[in-house]
């Protein structure tokens, strides 16, 4: 799973969702975690590794330099999910699919995909595409992914309206967000 959001020490609630999916999955696969957080003015030079097992859950956690040029950025967050891919397969590790959360994280998810051989699914939940915020760049690079993805999956039919306008080459499923009915259950 490669999430653009996800807890980190100091931001504890931050892409609680995305731990909670690589959780649940964990009950039945072998779930590995890429998380990544982009570092202004940081003590290295281009990323730097932890990994650690986290809720039973291998998480490898690359912290990598933010330049003011965002593609720049990228290649270092490209850099350190590649390191991180070579340790895992050190260590015997292959996916059998690569999960990005967000248009943001799947050009890394779709490269370690590419050199995995595994195929790659990006769930979109981001309401910036209903709401006409993805511009510019973001735009591009989420058209770009999309379209490279073998699979997208927007959580609603409206949100696959407006990603299918963008991409139309793109693979499109709508997986709706999950409900724990037993804890939310109506009166």
């Amino acid at each position: 799973m490669v999430p653009k959001w996800y807890p980190w020490p100091n931001r504890p609630v931050f892409g609680a969702f995305c731990r909670e999916h690589a959780r649940a999955l964990a009950t039945r696969h072998d779930v590995v975690v890429l998380a990544s957080l982009a570092t202004p003015r940081p003590g290295f030079a281009a990323f730097d590794l932890e990994d650690a097992v986290e809720d039973g859950i291998r998480t490898i956690r690359v912290r990598y330099r933010r330049p003011f040029l965002r593609p720049a950025a990228m290649g270092f967050q490209l850099l350190g999910m590649l390191a991180a891919l070579r340790r895992l397969r050190r260590d015997g590790w292959r996916p059998d699919i690569v999960h990005a959360h967000v248009f943001e994280a799947a050009p890394p998810a779709l490269a370690l995909g590419r050199l995995s051989r595994a195929p790659v699914a990006i769930t979109e939940h981001y309401t910036g595409f209903q709401r006409g915020l993805v511009t510019g760049y973001d735009r591009q690079l989420a058209k770009w992914s999309f379209e490279r993805a073998d699979m997208v999956a927007p959580v609603s039919e409206e949100l696959a309206g407006h990603l299918r306008a963008l991409a139309p080459r793109a693979t499109l499923e709508v997986v709706p967000n999950v409900v724990d009915t037993e804890e939310f259950a109506p009166a």
